[in-house]
């Protein structure tokens, strides 16, 4: 028992409704509309519908009712409906086969006169031509073989029946338009009907057209399409060449058989032709396809970029408003406890209130370390060179830890190479971050021993130099495997909910960042139980000689400065505050008039500009994010006045560009909340003693 698998959906599923396809489609119904009408014109005996002309051979009812059956299975094969081809071209095989083994055998099976008797008498024999059935036998088998599971590639076999068919019936149909039919005619009998040629011109070019719309297109094309075009053009001149001799009588000698193999021969090159045209074609085909793809990735890419623009551009707008809005309690808070603090308390009082001031500066520590490492990531942190002394620099950083280090007995050791440049241009303030993140994360993990630092210059050449430091120290260690790790954000060397150490791990991580932005390296040598080395480098450049040195501001300047107070102003000044939070206007006010100094508050932009425009002023003190109108434009309302009184921001905007952008609107200084008090003081005794030229 022969058992046919049918294809699976999934490997013949619909496809859309491409030209090909609707070519196929058209054909199929044109194929059922003539097999009707013929039918028709038997029922009715119009010659027209059955022979087109007197003379000429009718098309067969059994052979119009194959085109019904064919043209159905070929829409069956464009449905995709597989039992429908099937079962029709089932039919139409064994019912063309008997037709052509009655020729072959000289017998009568009654297949010719199954749907009524022939009443037409013309010189061909009163059945199916030969050529007919063997067409249609051909036609049959391939939409059978397509519908098989196994056969993966039907356009070949699709491609070369179908050309095949189209050329017998565009030969027979030339032939019989140029006045005998006998082109594939049978002993000179069975000739095909004119009607049955251009049949199967319409069947050819629907299955040719089924076979193109099956085949992947590539840089290389497939053979058949070439082949089938010589099978074509060979078995249309073969036919024609047919007609050709029988009509003029012509014998078959050298001469004829040459003109045979010519027309063949002709019919090859035409196949190579078609074979580099169509080669040409895909190729053009393809390579547009690829710049199709190309210009849609240039579109997705450039969708992309925006989008991360538009990201960038959003989360640099959220980080700064988070530190303004983080800043600013964090102003009220530390500013309230150093107010409260210079009261009259106890000594249980005043040491509760010193707790929770170290507390709040140490989340103001962790607030900047996250706006540093987020605008390190967006790159939007900038390095601000200046001429600085190293020796300064460093100096400055260690004399920051020498008292916790003096409470936990470690020695703090610092070391600079006798022959560094001291005199450098670079950065002193990201320098500094750096070491102060070392230093301190070796005193946190060392309970006994030393500290020590270590500077030189590790290369020199022309104006750049490289500086080298190294932070030694006898603490914990750190294993081999955590050696890289302590270098990425939150992570740390002990990362467990028991461990000894507290912290966020991000010291490491922005000290990193910040190294590499001042195009150096940073690395750490280590042994557990013995102690750690990080050593990092920093690309500087050599200051000309007689440069002044910009001046250092470490903890000790500013602690100096607080302590001497009002000393700083020549003359106390009457100050405009503008700020619309309670708790920092209290704070400003507290400050400014404990130094002695006038103050008057506002809350918003627009009483700032009427008060600027209204009183005589010696400093105002802006903030920058207000109701109704913000300090920007506040500012720019002010100068356009014609009031040049000395304006500075006072804002807890601290994000990259900033500053920039306040002087930009006419301010002629930058402070940063929470406020400082040291910083607060320097400005007022700049501003107060005329240091500092007026906007104009």
């Amino acid at each position: 028992m022969v058992t046919i698998q049918i294809a699976d959906r999934n490997v013949m599923k619909s496809e859309a409704w491409t030209t090909p396809r609707i070519t196929a489609a058209v054909c199929g119904i044109l194929s059922i509309l003539l097999g009707f009408a013929v039918l028709t014109g038997w029922i009715t005996h119009s010659l027209v519908l059955v022979q087109v002309a007197p003379g000429l051979a009718p098309m067969q009812r059994n052979t119009a009712a194959s085109f019904i059956l064919a043209g159905i299975a070929l829409l069956g094969v464009v449905l995709n409906k597989r039992r429908l081809t099937l079962v029709c071209s089932i039919i139409t095989a064994p019912l063309a086969a008997a037709t052509f083994f009655e020729f072959l055998l000289h017998a009568n099976f009654g297949i010719d006169e199954l749907l009524g008797a022939t009443y037409i008498t013309t010189k061909s024999a009163g059945r199916m031509a030969p050529t007919t059935a063997l067409c249609f036998i051909l036609l049959a088998g391939c939409l059978i073989l397509a519908q098989i599971r196994r056969l993966t590639n039907r356009a070949p076999l699709l491609g070369a029946a179908g050309s095949g068919i189209a050329a017998v019936g565009a030969a027979c149909t030339i032939s019989v338009v140029w006045g005998n039919g006998d082109a594939f005619a049978w002993a000179g009998l069975a000739r095909v009907a004119v009607l049955t040629g251009l049949g199967f011109l319409i069947l050819g070019i629907g299955v040719a057209a089924l076979a193109w719309d099956f085949t992947t297109r590539g840089l290389r094309e497939s053979a058949w399409v070439p082949i089938s075009a010589a099978i074509f053009l060979v078995t249309v001149r073969v036919g024609l060449w047919q007609a050709f001799a029988a009509k003029n009588h012509l014998r078959l000698d050298w001469l004829a058989v040459v003109t045979l193999l010519g027309a063949i021969g002709g019919a090859v090159v035409f196949g190579v032709f078609v074979h580099l045209a169509l080669k040409a074609h895909w190729q053009r085909e393809a390579l547009r396809e690829v710049n199709g793809r190309l210009e849609e990735e240039m579109v997705e890419r450039r969708r992309a970029e925006e989008s991360a623009h538009s990201a960038n551009r959003a989360k640099s707008e959220f980080l700064a408003n988070m530190s303004h809005e983080l800043r600013t309690p964090m102003t009220g808070v530390l500013g309230m406890l150093d107010l409260t603090l210079a009261t009259n308390l106890s000594r249980e009082q005043k040491e509760y209130l010193g707790m929770a001031k170290s507390s709040a500066d140490s989340l103001l520590t962790l607030l900047n370390d996250i706006l540093d490492l987020s605008k390190i990531e967006a790159n939007k942190l900038d390095l601000a060179p200046v001429v600085f002394s190293i020796s300064e620099c460093i100096g400055a950083a260690v004399r920051m830890f020498e008292v916790p280090a003096k409470a936990k007995g470690l020695r703090l050791n610092a070391a600079i190479a006798p022959n560094i440049q001291d005199a450098a241009i670079g950065d002193p303030l990201r320098l500094r971050q750096v070491l102060v993140n070392l230093i301190g994360n070796a005193i946190k993990f060392t309970d006994s021993g030393s500290v020590s630092i270590k500077a030189r210059t590790e290369t020199c050449s022309g104006s750049e130099m490289v500086l080298r430091v190294e932070v030694t120290d006898t603490g914990i260690g750190i294993p081999a495997e955590m050696r890289q790790l302590i270098f990425h954000p939150f992570r740390q060397a002990d990362g467990s909910p028991t461990r000894r150490y507290c912290g966020t791990g991000l010291g490491l991580t922005i000290s990193a960042r910040l190294v590499d932005l001042m195009g150096g390296e940073i690395g750490v040598d280590s042994e557990v139980a013995k102690g750690s080395t990080f050593h990092f480098t920093v690309r500087l450049n050599a200051a000309p000689a007689q440069t002044p040195v910009a001046p250092e501001y470490s903890m000790e300047v500013g602690a100096l400065a607080a302590a001497v107070g009002s000393h700083f102003a020549a003359r106390p000044l009457r100050i405009l505050v503008a700020e619309d939070n309670i708790v920092n206007q209290r704070l400003a006010s507290e400050l400014l008039r404990r130094d002695g100094h006038s103050i008057v508050v506002v809350g918003d932009g627009n009483q700032a500009v009427a008060a600027a425009s209204g009183q005589h002023f010696d400093l105002i003190l802006m903030d920058v994010q207000m109701p109704v109108l913000d300090g920007l434009q506040a500012t720019a309302q002010i100068r356009a006045a014609g009031n040049h009184v000395p304006i500075v921001a006072m804002t807890a905007s601290a994000m990259n560009g900033d500053e920039a952008r306040c002087l930009q609107f006419g301010m002629d200084g930058y402070l940063t909340k929470p406020i400082n008090v040291a910083a607060l003081r320097e400005t007022l005794a700049r501003f107060g003693s005329g240091q500092v030229a007026r906007a104009v």
